[in-house]
């Protein structure tokens, strides 16, 4: 019973990592140069963290996201490197990117 247990809470741990990704991706379209460290981000009722972006790692161009979300005590860390670019189609620009690696630590 247990282990059901802790499986849905790493499930929804891993949710809230994935969509705090999402919001340190729009911070990064809003603001290249968005260099957080440790800030607490709201999703829906629950936090999350992002730890730090990191410029140019492991390569040029590239960023390094650093994510952690504990959900009752269920801690799910995420390390992802996008590559973000910026396409103009018809006159309007468009945020693009790119995942490069995205790894559960």
């Amino acid at each position: 019973r247990y282990d059901i247990l802790d499986s849905e809470l790493k499930e929804r741990s891993s949710a809230l990592a994935e969509a705090c990704v999402e919001i340190a991706i729009l911070k990064l379209a809003s603001a290249s140069s968005y260099n957080p460290v440790n800030e607490s981000v709201n999703v829906d009722t629950d936090n999350c963290i992002i730890e730090s972006v990191n410029d140019n790692t492991p390569l040029s161009g590239q960023k390094t996201i650093n994510i952690q979300a504990d959900y009752h005590h269920s801690v799910t860390n995420l390390k992802i490197v996008v590559r973000l670019s910026v396409c103009i189609s018809r006159n309007r620009a468009f945020l693009h990117y790119t995942f490069c690696t995205f790894c559960r630590l």
